[in-house]
């Protein structure tokens, strides 16, 4: 997999979890240049019930806020 299949396989993905709405935590960084933030937004429309949340930070949101992600995640999925 590479960037250019990623997005080509987004349509799929995205139908994916449309029809089967797992629980879903959405980590974003709010200054994520490579992939807008308008996409986190797509996934929590695709997604009505998933825990959509930002961070200050940019791609790397996990590795700048790791803890913080941790706890979403305890939260989210405990």
């Amino acid at each position: 997999m590479n960037l250019t299949t990623n997005f080509q396989r987004c349509p799929e993905w995205t139908a994916y979890v449309k029809h089967r709405q797992p629980k879903t935590l959405i980590v974003w960084g709010r200054n994520q240049a490579i992939i807008v933030p308008a996409a986190a937004e797509h996934m929590k429309q695709v997604v009505p019930a998933a825990d959509l949340r930002y961070f200050d930070a940019s791609h790397f949101a996990l590795d700048v806020n790791a803890n913080a992600v941790a706890d979403a995640i305890i939260e989210t999925f405990h």
